[in-house]
């Protein structure tokens, strides 16, 4: 029912979270077998290996039957933040701080609020309780009393891995300490409001965008736009059209650049002055940096970024034909039409 509401996502067959379901009901069905090992470390250690490999080889299986390579990228990512690994894909996740590990500013966030402290305090009662009272019954089969601290241990690992996943570790914090502090807030972005609000009085309902994904995802929610590209990045398709979309950033000749952008319909593309600012620390995730390594014919070309902030400043458009400005305001957003 799923895979035919989203429109036949095919990540959703051979997805983890599908294989771990059917492993899951496998194990259930067959616990009238494994429940007859009562020394409880024993269970869980059987219980454990059978469901990781039953999941691994169940995913395995339907993706080759299937040959659906969409969540290929996820593991490319998790095989880049433990080697040296590195792709234009992966270089497009693990640079971006949302994917990098827990950053020291979260986790100063959640002691501010005492979040962290009364989680932690909460933890520790629990175990220590737990051991004095019921001790004997470790080793054998019981309920479910540890299973939220042992979810709040497993987003804890998820959390410290990818700091994204901070939303799922969180909540588990507000249920081990039962107590939360936090001031409410309002997002505001007044440059892309002003940019949307320019884009639905000023371009056609079918007028088609490209640009960054953050970006393409708020155009297509606030304005109802067409659009190429999406952060929906489980799919091969999207992600070779998100690659040549970002082609812009390149240092690809302009015209080069343009006629693939016509050749896949696009009519505007949104270009942020931002995007072209580089990294010190790690020049390989700034956007140039990373086509310096994708496109190493190009790399004594004059980057297209510079091209475009000389075009939109100076006012010299000659220099970005057959590209032309449609908007430029607050010297961030740009709106090249196609």
């Amino acid at each position: 029912m799923a895979f035919m509401m989203l429109f036949g996502n095919e990540m959703l067959l051979t997805s983890l979270y599908t294989a771990s379901i059917l492993a899951a009901l496998i194990l259930v069905n067959l616990d009238c077998i494994l429940g007859r090992i009562t020394l409880r470390p024993l269970y869980v250690a059987i219980t454990s290996l059978c469901f990781v490999f039953g999941t691994l080889g169940i995913k395995l299986g339907i993706s080759t039957l299937l040959q659906v390579e969409d969540d290929a990228h996820i593991f490319d990512i998790l095989r880049s933040k433990f080697t040296d690994y590195a792709t234009f894909h992966t270089r497009l996740y693990t640079c971006s701080k949302e994917f990098d590990f827990i950053s020291f500013e979260t986790l100063q966030k959640l002691c501010a609020t005492w979040l962290l402290p009364a989680a932690a305090m909460g933890i520790f009662l629990f175990v220590v309780v737990f051991l004095f009272t019921e001790r004997k019954e470790l080793l054998y089969r019981s309920g479910n009393k540890g299973k939220p601290y042992a979810e709040t241990a497993c987003y804890a690992v998820m959390a410290l891995l990818i700091m994204r996943l901070k939303l799922f570790f969180t909540p588990h914090l507000c249920i081990c300490s039962a107590f939360l502090a936090n001031n409410k807030g309002e997002y505001s972005n007044p440059e892309q409001e002003m940019l949307f609000d320019w884009i639905m009085r000023e371009t056609k309902p079918d007028a088609v965008f490209a640009g960054t994904m953050p970006v393409m995802a708020n155009v297509k929610l606030t304005t109802l736009r067409p659009i190429v590209n999406h952060p929906h990045y489980e799919d091969v398709g999207i992600r070779n059209r998100t690659k040549l979309v970002y082609s812009i950033f390149s240092k690809k000749p302009i015209s080069e650049v343009h006629e693939t952008l016509k050749k896949m319909g696009i009519n505007y593309v949104i270009f942020q002055m931002l995007n072209c600012a580089p990294d010190l620390e790690r020049p390989y995730c700034a956007y140039r940096g990373m086509w310096d390594e994708e496109d190493p014919e190009n790399i004594n070309r004059v980057s297209n970024c510079d091209l475009f902030n000389v075009a939109a400043t100076q006012h010299d458009h000659h220099r970005i034909l057959p590209f032309r400005i449609a908007y430029f305001r607050n010297n961030n957003y740009l709106v090249l039409k196609v």
